[in-house]
């Protein structure tokens, strides 16, 4: 029944954009797209099963919906939930390319990026060496 609160444009977001699929099908449905979110969500939690309930009651009745790299990700091989990184990018070739690499890698799976570059010396500033 929870799935009559979806509108036609909703399901078909959901299907679009969230939903697993192997070889170009499909294999979720809303609820079962729920369920695995909130399991995925409660596996580090002590009392897994029960906490993993109490997510999908919130999520599966629109009570509250997580992020979008949290719906793509929870349940999967992938562990990235979080929608947003804040890093600071040191001042040092390495550092600069380590930030680059590393926000290469946190954008894959839909993380956003904000990056303070405060440390970094300004353009023509003196070098050691």
């Amino acid at each position: 029944e929870r799935d009559n609160q979806f509108g036609s444009c909703g399901l078909q977001t959901l299907y679009d954009r969230y939903f697993l699929h192997v070889d170009g099908r499909r294999i979720e449905l809303p609820q079962t797209f729920f369920m695995r979110v909130a399991m995925g969500m409660a596996l580090n939690e002590i009392d897994r099963e029960t906490r993993a309930i109490e997510f999908y009651e919130v999520l599966s009745a629109f009570d509250f919906m997580s992020s979008t790299p949290t719906l793509f990700n929870s349940g999967t091989r992938r562990s990235q939930m979080s929608s947003c990184y804040l890093t600071t990018v040191p001042d040092d070739f390495d550092g600069i390319y380590d930030s680059i690499k590393d926000n290469a890698l946190l954008s894959k799976f839909a993380g956003g990026l904000g990056n303070d570059w405060t440390p970094v010396r300004a353009l023509g500033s003196h070098i050691k060496g």
